[in-house]
């Protein structure tokens, strides 16, 4: 018989309860009532006694009473009932019979109103709990519930409705379940449909139980909505539709797949549902804008219905986001339904609902897909994207149109628009006091705020979720634009990700260069915003989009197929994978041409409308979207119209009609935003809305006449936006522009214009004033146009570099092109500058940014010169001949620049080897022979000249270009004619200075320096230099003549800006200075240093002879150039060895060019160091010293951080050299002693800022797990003077100087010390291990460290807060005696280690460094001990700390000096630390363990002495551990009273471990043993004395004095027992044989012997002790030893006889009791 488990003895228990309570609350009233509970109770009893009857057996009758007292209508009976019957269900006691019962009785209830919660409750159970209750039992239970949720009592209906969304989902999860375990079958379709489409109360039969009551629940929501009677849920009426539309909504969107599986339910959907929903729709469809007054009830019928129509499009959204595959047919219903609702005579709310529904519908591109698919594609079919596109555009427009008086249609835009102006406008903007600008559009007038933005690919409604409303909301003014602006931007953004998929990766720039481009883009934009998009092959909203699509049951169509992965591409056939691709692309050309006239339309309205930056920028990003996929799908129609409306909108409005509209294809008509009247019109006002940024003048163009050109022309921001925007789709998708290329550019070029770039070296645009126009037609237009320079604001003069380098950029990423998109490009330039050239003729000033950027595009090229030499070259030899002289100059600067670089260029097949290259590169440059300017040959000749001086060596037949020697040019000069008119060149500086005209004299040291620049013979160039210093000295001899004859005549000086009116004699020395520095950045290494000596050779002898004022062009476009060009120079230097030389033979130190280019660094830095150091005090007058000085300490810091040794000791020299200059620099100069020495105060701060980045850059370890054959490791002498630099610059720093700043020296001072040694050089640096000294880097770290210290101990602040930090930084130290510490991860052998050649790094001697540290650290603390700093942070317990490690390693130190030194050390920071221990308690808590750990791991340390340890050392080794114990009993033990008694505890047990010898445990590895007999009598003495204390000793303090007192009484007796009981013992074993010699020896006799006279004197103190302080238990444990103690008398022999005698002696008086301790003995001891 099973045993009924506990819980069902708990509930027939309360059950039996229960009906007990019910039986008694009905006996009088209702007797039979009462009979029935007892039978029940009778039958619960008998349940319980035997358990093989079933709950549900017992449930029957238990059930009886219960219902027939919910029968009685008597509330508190039928209370009681409804909780039993809730307990029975939770018990699962009821089956399907009950269950029945059950619910007719709260049916009954519920028809009296009575306990209608509880009655919820009740049903809720039943169903919840298991599937008892299914058909009409459910059916009622549900019906039940319905009908209480239209009751009165609010509280009831809401239960009521919350049971009755829990229980529908429940119907449909119980589907779930069935499903799972026995999935449907789906055969036998077709014959069930037919029956289905007469409505019954009866399931189909092929539905299961679970599934048959879900259908008939469904079906009677759908009736209820339509206002019919249900068929399945029995005894309810009606219900309110609204609630019908969220249940409906509910199973729809939580339970898809049983709509799927089941066709039933499929059947449901498309002739119930839909057909509902078309029904409801009416209202909505005939309704118009004109609705009567507001308080006129809303009628259904004649008028929509906000909570009915708000849900209805709820379920709409469902049906096509969920079901689209089952309701291909009804979706286009629904969707053409939906964009009606944006109509303009719609409801303001009725459109935001609409425009809701479609932004869920925009984000899912699966869903776009899908629609286009099946509408779009079909041939007969609605065009759903292109409706949607379309309405979205219209609705966009209807915004800002005004009716025939000029005001707003309430139903147009709703209170979404502002009559008339907004409040304040700036920019288009509100502006104000307390008004923050708001994102908005304005445009005509009409001012629409941003009134809410949503992420990327996410949706949340506002309206459709206002469940709880029941009249129509106020929309919030420009809800609607900004959501139909959302649902275009999503639009974008989904046709992006589609045509992403189908397509090929698109051909786009390198990572870098894009990177380059986007980051140059973003430098004046919105972080948030970025201009130019992402250059890679997806759109830059392709990673949100994927993140935030989710799968639905809507199968996507085959159209979608095509981008597979690779193993499917592999396994697919190739026909199928091209079917794929082609439906693909299909698929994307039908999506953007269905959308792109109204995304057009849209886009430029909001485009112009737009005040706000961020909205802009998506905008913009969204027509380079559309634009680049029309481009990849070659769609040229919309791909010209979205450039041709970004164009637009990057130009004023009058340019765009004058510029654009001539290029414009007749398809773009029917796609313009608005008609060119209306835009016209609207110019105007849209301007003085935004802010205007730039006014500049017109570029002249063919079409209009000259007088057209001379107004003003202004920029706004969001122009330059636009064109950043052109730029950034130029960049990134330029391989598809085609044709489009020329409307780019055409507009770039006029942007360039009006901002005032002009085309500097390289072709790249820079902001400069216009030139006037010169030449055969300088006439009124020539020189007006040229004269008028732009005027910009701040912001945009900020803006003009980054836009220039996005320009660059742009031409740039050409070289990623293929090379039919490459020809597009050059095609579009050549165009464009020969319009320029035919405006040049009617003497215009042309633009040459054509020009600039064909030599750009060229530049960049070079590595497929053969495909664009011919075009792009032929066009610029026309330019070289035009009569105009700024267009004529530039097209030879082009060809000689293409020329060179091509030249200089490295190709697969070397260009000496490339005979038809070579014609080809060398030919537009020997064309230039015929043009007759002189101008045109004078570069011909300078191009010549350069080539020959770079490259000379790779011209195997260039030879017919001729040289020019000192003015004079000849075409054919050789290589011999070079030397002889440098031998003429050397008579003139020699003989004819004197004479030459003061003009010439600029020219002549031009002159000289292109001869020292030369590289066709090395003797020239040196000799070349020497003449520079022959000049110099004949500018210093004739200063006198010079200066009266010099004058600033334009044109001889060339210009040094950032100094005004420089004398004329200065700019001489200039010229010289300036060529020299050229000159000192030569590829040949002695040139550079020729050059070099004499540049700072010429500054520091003549330097005096300049103004002060000159000295700033000095340094700034001389000598800190020439540091950046060596340091740039130097980084980008090979370091492949030089075999050149021939048979010279190069030293190891220079046979590379990175060696050579470092000498060069070298003296460059060490001179620039040197002129500041020498001219201080004349460089100190300048007003940006602070700027040099800093920038100076930039070029030392990158030098000192240089890998190279030679750089880095000379930076740091350097750096020693300007920090001598600088001290007591605060006393020098014009200005007062405060400013001065503030200025000097900055010096320093930077100086210390560039040391420690020094210092921790070349600290650094390597990184961990990295190759350590070529680590970095920087050497020793380097180190130390870097260390030696901090002293003297800390005196000026420590006012500043705080504990952040001194934790950065003690890093950089840690890893410093580090550094190994590598091994060919550690002989050098490194001592003797015979000796015990430090090294220099040693010495200067403990030098820095002791600066701190003084510092630290003077009143200076913040450096006196610094003495916690400078402890822990010395502990640390003194740990690398023990532990040596490690650099990174090179491996290192120990010094003198020659065996072990793994590596090549020798470690230091740690060991005299860590020592002396710790000896400073003990002598800090004896100084700083009662500082409170110090007491505060607990120095004392991390000085213990410290110390342990070396006193626990003891002989297995390194060094046994370390150990020795440690516990000196230890006692002399006791002797403070006890005492501020002591009294600081609450700081000292930690300080007691950690020191008796500390005496433990040294008293007794787990080491092994060394076999060669003397005598005299072992003894001076013990005495050492005595002076430990004289610590403990002079500094310790007398101060128990104040000390923890777990160290006391821990004391005495030290004491009584050493007290004895312990020779067993200290054996040596010979056999010998040796007994520490001194520190054993020390403990002892110790231990014996504070066991007998007395007297004023022993009442000195509370009761802790006694327990020392008999902690250390227990303590010895314990340890004589043991020695003596171990005697008798080893006696005992000899038996009667003669103790051996070798086993007793002599120490265990002295230990024995020593024993005795102990226990003799302990007896003897404790009998005169006062007998109140010796207790009973002491006596007792005395006694105790009488016994071993006779044992021993067996044993003695003389060396024991005597001390035994004695202390047997000292028994005789333990006898008996003392004379005063007789009663008391009588009564503790008894007969003891």
């Amino acid at each position: 018989m099973a045993a009924r488990s506990e819980s069902q003895k708990k509930f027939l228990e309360n059950v039996q309860i229960d009906l007990r309570n019910l039986s008694q609350e009905a006996k009088k009233k209702y007797p039979q009532l009462k009979d029935a509970c007892e039978e029940a109770i009778v039958k619960v009893r008998g349940g319980l006694a035997n358990p093989d009857v079933t709950l549900p057996h017992i449930s029957a009758h238990i059930l009886y009473p219960l219902v027939q007292g919910c029968e009685t209508k008597e509330p508190k009976i039928a209370k009681q009932c409804l909780g039993t019957i809730q307990r029975l269900i939770l018990q699962q006691a009821v089956d399907t019979k009950g269950a029945g019962y059950i619910t007719e009785t709260v049916w009954g209830l519920m028809r009296s109103n009575i306990e209608e919660v509880k009655l919820l409750q009740t049903v809720a159970l039943l169903l919840t709990t298991n599937a008892v209750a299914q058909g009409d039992t459910l059916a009622k239970s549900l019906a039940l519930c319905f009908r209480l949720c239209f009751c009165k009592d609010s509280t009831v209906m809401n239960t009521a409705g919350a049971t009755v969304r829990q229980l529908v989902s429940l119907v449909f999860e119980r589907v779930l379940t069935e499903d799972s375990r026995d999935p449907p079958k789906t055969s036998g379709e077709a014959s069930d449909m037919e029956h289905l489409k007469t409505a019954s109360g009866s399931p189909p039969n092929t539905l299961k139980p679970a599934a048959a009551d879900a259908y008939l629940l469904f079906q009677d929501l759908v009736q209820l909505v339509n206002g019919e009677q249900p068929f399945w849920l029995a005894g309810l009426t009606e219900m309110t539709r609204t609630f019908g539309l969220e249940l409906i909504e509910s199973i729809l969107s939580s339970f898809p797949g049983i709509f799927y599986k089941h066709p039933e339910f499929t059947f449901l959907l498309k002739e119930r549902v839909c057909a509902m929903v078309i029904r409801l729709f009416s209202p909505n469809l005939k309704h118009r804008g004109a609705a009567p007054p507001h308080g006129t009830p809303p009628s259904p019928q004649d008028k929509p219905y906000f909570p009915i129509s708000m849900r209805l499009l709820r379920v709409v959204a469902v049906l096509i986001m969920k079901f689209y595959p089952l309701l291909v047919t009804e979706c286009e219903i629904f969707l053409s339904l939906v964009v009606r609702l944006l109509e303009p005579d719609k409801p303001v709310w009725q459109r935001a609902v609409a425009l809701e529904v479609i932004h869920k519908l925009s984000v899912r591109e699966d869903i776009l897909t899908s629609f286009c698919t099946s509408y779009d594609m079909k041939p007969h079919s609605t065009k759903i994207v292109q409706d949607i596109v379309n309405s979205l555009g219209a609705y966009v427009q209807s915004l800002f149109v005004r009716d025939s008086a000029g005001a707003f249609s309430s139903s147009v835009a709703g209170s979404a628009v502002t009559q008339g102006h907004p409040p304040s406008l700036l920019a288009g903007m509100p502006v104000g006091p307390g008004v923050t600008p708001q994102p908005a559009f304005y445009y005509r007038g009409v001012w629409i705020p941003l009134a809410v933005s949503f992420p990327p690919g996410a949706t949340k409604a506002t309206y459709l979720e206002m469940l709880d409303k029941v009249e129509p909301p106020s929309v919030v003014e420009g809800y609607g634009a900004s959501v139909a602006y959302t649902c275009l931007i999503e639009i974008v953004r989904s046709l992006t990700l589609i045509t992403d998929r189908a397509l090929p990766p698109e051909p786009t720039v390198e990572p870098a260069a894009a990177a380059d481009g986007a980051n140059g883009a973003a430098q004046k934009t919105d972080s948030k915003s970025a201009a130019e998009p992402e250059p890679a092959s997806s759109s830059p909203d392709a990673s949100p989009a994927a993140a935030d699509s989710s799968p639905t049951p809507a199968a996507a169509p085959t159209a979608e197929g095509s981008p597979t992965t690779e193993g499917q591409e592999a396994v697919a056939p190739q026909d199928k994978e091209q079917e794929a691709a082609d439906s693909g692309r299909q698929l994307s050309c039908q999506l953007v041409n269905s959308s792109w006239c109204g995304l057009l339309a849209a886009l430029s309205v909001l485009l112009e409308a737009s005040t706000d930056e961020s909205a802009t920028e998506a905008i913009l990003k969204a027509m380079q979207s559309l634009a680049q996929l029309s481009g990849r799908l070659e769609l040229t129609t919309p791909r010209d119209a979205f450039i041709t409306a970004a164009c637009k909108a990057s130009l004023p409005p009058h340019y765009t009609l004058t510029v654009l509209n001539p290029q414009r294809s007749p398809t773009h008509g029917p796609s313009a935003p608005a008609p060119a009247a209306a835009a016209a019109a609207a110019a105007p006002d849209g301007l003085s809305r935004q802010q205007v940024v730039a006014v500049g003048t017109a570029l002249p163009t063919a079409s209009l006449p000259a007088a057209a050109h001379q107004g003003p022309v202004m920029l706004t921001a969001k122009n330059l936006q636009c064109m950043r925007a052109i730029l950034a789709l130029a960049h990134c998708h330029g391989a598809v522009l085609g044709t489009a290329w020329h409307l780019v550019l055409t507009t770039l070029q006029h942007l360039v214009w009006i901002l005032g770039l002009k085309p500097a070296t390289g072709g790249s645009l820079k902001a400069a004033a216009r030139p006037v126009g010169s030449g055969g037609g300088g006439g009124a237009a020539g020189g007006g146009s040229g004269a008028d320079a732009a005027v910009l604001t701040t912001a945009v003069l900020a803006d003009l570099p980054v836009l220039s380098a996005m320009l660059s950029r742009l031409f740039e990423s050409s070289r990623y092109l293929d090379e039919v998109a490459l020809h597009h490009l050059i095609d579009a330039l050549n165009q464009l500058n020969h319009e320029s050239m035919e405006l040049a003729f009617s003497n215009r000033e042309p633009s040459l940014f054509a020009v600039a950027k064909l030599l750009e595009t060229g530049l960049v090229n070079l590595d497929r010169v053969e495909v664009f030499w011919r075009p792009l070259t032929s066009h610029l030899l026309d330019a070289c001949q035009h009569p105009h002289l700024r267009m004529r100059e530039w097209g030879a600067e082009a060809v000689t620049t293409l020329t060179r670089a091509a030249l200089q260029h490295t190709y697969p097949t070397p260009l000496k080897d490339n005979q038809r290259l070579q014609t080809l590169l060398l030919t537009p440059l020997q064309e230039l022979s015929v043009v007759p300017q002189a101008d045109i040959r004078q570069r011909q000749l300078e191009c010549t000249l350069q080539v020959l001086q770079s490259c000379g060596e790779r011209l195997s037949h260039g030879w017919p270009l001729v040289l020019t020697i000192i003015g004079a040019v000849n075409e054919r000069h050789t290589e011999q004619l070079v030397r002889l008119a440098f031998q003429c060149l050397q008579l003139v500086v020699t003989d004819f200075l004197p004479v030459m005209p003061w003009s010439c004299l600029p020219p002549c040291v031009d002159t000289v320096a292109k001869f020292g620049s030369q590289t066709q013979e090395l003797n020239i160039s040196l000799t070349a230099i020497g003449l520079m210093w022959n000049i110099s000295d004949y500018f210093f001899q004739s200063q006198d003549k010079l200066r009266s004859c010099l004058t600033a005549e334009a044109g001889v000086f060339p210009e040094f800006p950032g100094v005004q009116n420089m004398p004329p004699f200065d700019r001489l020395w200039m010229c010289l200075f300036a060529r020299l520095g050229d000159l000192c950045v030569d590829s040949r290494p002695a040139v550079r240093k020729s050059s070099g000596q004499t540049l700072f050779s010429t500054i520091a002898a003549h330097g005096s002879l300049l103004q002060h004022s000159t000295w700033q062009a000095v340094l700034w476009q001389v000598l800190f150039p020439l540091l950046d060009k060596v340091r740039t120079l130097s980084g980008s230097a090979s370091t492949e060895k030089d075999d050149t030389g021939g048979n010279i033979l190069i030293h190891h130190s220079r046979n590379t060019a990175h060696k050579q280019w470092a000498e060069t660094q070298v003296l460059t830095l060490s001179g620039v160091a040197r002129v500041f150091h020498s001219k201080r005090s004349i460089l100190c007058s300048l007003a940006d010293y602070q700027r040099a000085w800093a920038l100076l300490l930039e070029f030392i810091q990158n030098a000192a951080l240089n890998e190279n040794n030679e750089v880095s000791l000379a930076a740091l020299k350097s750096f020693q050299e300007i920090m001598s200059s600088s001290k007591g620099g605060s006393t020098e100069g014009t200005g007062s002693p405060s400013s001065a020495q503030d200025d000097a105060q900055v010096n320093w701060s930077a100086a210390w800022r560039v040391w420690h980045s020094i210092g921790s850059g070349v600290t650094e370890p390597p990184p961990p797990g990295g190759p350590t054959a070529d680590v970095f490791v920087p050497s020793q002498p380097f180190l130390t003077a870097l260390v030696q630099i901090f002293p003297g610059m800390f005196q000026h720093i420590k006012y500043r100087f705080r504990a952040e700043d001194f934790s950065t020296l003690c890093s950089i001072l840690e890893r410093a010390v580090a550094v190994p040694v590598h091994g060919e050089v550690s002989p050098f640096i490194l001592p003797s291990l015979t000796e015990v000294v430090l090294t220099k880097l040693q010495e200067a770290v403990l030098a820095c460290l002791d600066t701190v210290e003084k510092g630290a101990l003077s009143d200076t602040e913040p450096v006196n807060q610094l003495i916690p930090a400078l402890f822990d930084q010395l502990l640390t130290f003194s740990r690398y005696g023990c532990q040596a510490p490690s650099y990174g991860d090179v491996p290192t052998r120990p010094q003198g280690n020659s065996s072990n050649k793994t590596t090549d790094w020798v470690a230091m001697n740690y060991v005299p460094f860590a020592e002396t540290t710790l000896r400073r650290a003990t002598a800090l603390y004896k100084t700083t001990a009662r500082r409170s700093d110090v007491i505060e942070t607990r120095v004392l317990e991390k000085i213990i700390q410290m110390l342990e490690l070396p006193l626990s390693l003891k002989y297995a130190c390194p060094a046994p000096t370390t150990w020795r030194l440690a516990v000196s050390c230890l006692l002399d920071v006791l002797k403070e630390g006890l005492v501020t221990a002591r009294q600081h308690r609450q700081h000292s808590s930690n300080v007691w363990p950690r020191l008796a750990a500390c005496l433990e791991a040294f008293l007794f340390s787990q080491s092994e002495p060394p076999a060669s340890l003397s005598a005299e050392e072992q003894q001076a080794d013990e005495a050492l551990d005595c002076a430990v114990v004289r610590m403990l009993r002079d500094d310790v033990l007398p101060f128990a009273a104040v000390v923890p008694n777990q160290f006391l505890v821990s004391v005495m047990a030290l004491l009584n471990r050493g007290s004895l010898h312990s020779a067993q445990h200290e054996s040596l590895e010979n056999g010998t043993s040796r007994l520490r007999e001194e520190f054993a009598n020390a403990c002892f003495e110790t231990l014996l004395q504070f066991s007998l204390q007395a007297g004023p000793a022993a009442a000195r303090a509370s009761a802790d004095g006694g327990i020392t007192a008999q902690l250390a009484v227990t303590a010895l007796v314990h340890r004589f027992r043991e020695v003596l009981v171990g005697f008798v013992e080893d006696g005992k074993l000899a038996g009667k044989c003669p103790l051996p010699s070798d086993h007793f020896s002599r120490h265990r006799m002295a230990e024995i012997s020593f024993v005795l006279r102990a226990i003799t004197s302990l007896l003897s103190s404790l009998k005169k002790a006062d007998p109140e302080k010796v207790d009973h238990l002491t006596w007792q444990q005395l006694v105790e030893l009488y016994p071993p103690l006779v044992s021993c008398t067996l044993l003695a022999s003389e060396q024991v006889g005597r001390p035994l005698h004695d202390a047997l002696l000292q028994y005789a008086d333990l006898l008996r009791p003392p004379p005063d301790r007789l009663g008391s003995a009588a009564g503790h001891n008894g007969t003891s």
